[in-house]
């Protein structure tokens, strides 16, 4: 039954999902108002009546989702006389999927903390036990049920750089990020950025400057440009006016937003392989689902010695928090993983610029 019925019903009337645990009661006679709001309170008794007759043939029925603002999403379903338990699966908008089993006298609401409560699109099924020990008597599992939270900010389709390049704009952790790579030799003023420093000019620099990989201008319109942290944080400027590049905190609250640092890089990643010929990364690219619409690529990058390395195999990019002199913080994701890594890095190498709105 998708999935749900292999989960047993247990924890007699103990509420546990989502890092919260808090008492449950499924009095008909409260509405679901006051329910959310007692129940955030821990005031609701657990009603203890004794069991009735349950039928387990039928799968709960009427599904609905109703986001309250300073408490969360209240999600409800009619409750069935004398089920004992009832378990609910959640896919988030980051695709992780949540599975939270409740027990008590015939539960009929869950309620997901505000603090969880993310933009975007939710969607969740039920099923209902009829005992609270083995062998459970499940029900079927519900039709689903979905849920859209908008985000709190109203993003532009687009961003140019001060050369006319123009940028995707995806809305993601209630701020809003650059949908490919940087593009532009040029800072916000006007200025040149000195542009495909050979090695030994590269290694030795304390200024700003960009790369195309391998010196090849091909990748740019593809890949994007690498930049040194130099550049990356010019008084000049770098990212389009309004715009910034994200401290290491914005990354942080943007890998949170899609659920953890072990599975965030599936989502921020492009699909597809080069060998089978429908994508820019090296086989396995695991994970990748760019559910995000991020979109990541893999540019590879420009170390400090002034030597390419990893297009196919890996995406870094720079954030504006450094850490000492010469060392700065910056986010990697690769073909062979689903994490997104924090790494430190010297301030010389290259490596690719998203930029996100003020």
């Amino acid at each position: 039954m998708n999935g749900l019925s292999a989960l047993p019903f247990h924890d007699p009337f103990a509420f546990k999902g989502l890092g919260l645990a808090a008492s449950l009661t499924t009095l008909a006679a409260i509405p679901p108002m006051f329910k959310a709001i007692f129940f955030c309170l821990g005031l609701l008794p657990i009603a203890l009546f004794g069991q009735s007759l349950c039928d387990p043939s039928s799968a709960p029925q009427n599904l609905s989702a109703e986001f309250m603002e300073g408490f969360g999403l209240l999600l409800q379903w009619d409750a069935v006389p004398g089920s004992r338990g009832a378990q609910i699966r959640v896919q988030l908008p980051s695709t992780e999927v949540h599975s939270t089993r409740i027990s008590g006298l015939e539960p009929d609401h869950w309620l997901i903390p505000e603090w969880r409560v993310v933009p975007g699109l939710y969607t969740w099924r039920v099923q209902l036990s009829c005992d609270d020990v083995a062998p459970y008597q499940l029900s079927p599992v519900s039709e689903p049920d979905t849920f859209y939270k908008g985000p709190k900010v109203l993003c532009p389709l687009s961003v140019s750089d001060i050369e006319g390049h123009v940028y995707p704009i995806v809305a993601l952790a209630d701020q809003c990020w650059m949908g490919e790579n940087l593009k532009t030799r040029l800072y916000s003023n006007g200025d040149s950025i000195p542009f495909n420093p050979a090695s030994e000019d590269w290694r030795m620099l304390n200024s700003g400057a960009a790369s195309s990989y391998m010196f090849n201008n091909e990748h740019n319109s593809t890949y994007g440009l690498l930049y040194n942290w130099y550049a990356a944080v010019d008084s000049r400027g770098l990212c389009p006016e309004g715009w910034h590049l994200p401290l290491n905190r914005e990354w942080k609250s943007l890998i949170v937003y899609l659920g953890a640092s072990d599975i965030a890089g599936g989502s921020l990643k492009s699909t597809g392989t080069l060998g089978a010929g429908t994508g820019l990364w090296q086989a396995p690219n695991t994970s990748a689902s760019n559910s995000s619409q991020f979109s990541a690529v893999p540019a590879g990058f420009r170390s400090d010695n002034g030597t390419f390395y990893n297009i196919g195999y890996s995406s870094s990019w720079w954030t504006a928090s450094d850490y000492n002199a010469v060392g700065a913080w910056n986010r990697e994701v690769d073909y062979y993983g689903a994490r997104i890594y924090r790494l430190g890095s010297y301030k010389r190498t290259g490596y690719s610029i998203r930029c996100v709105q003020d």
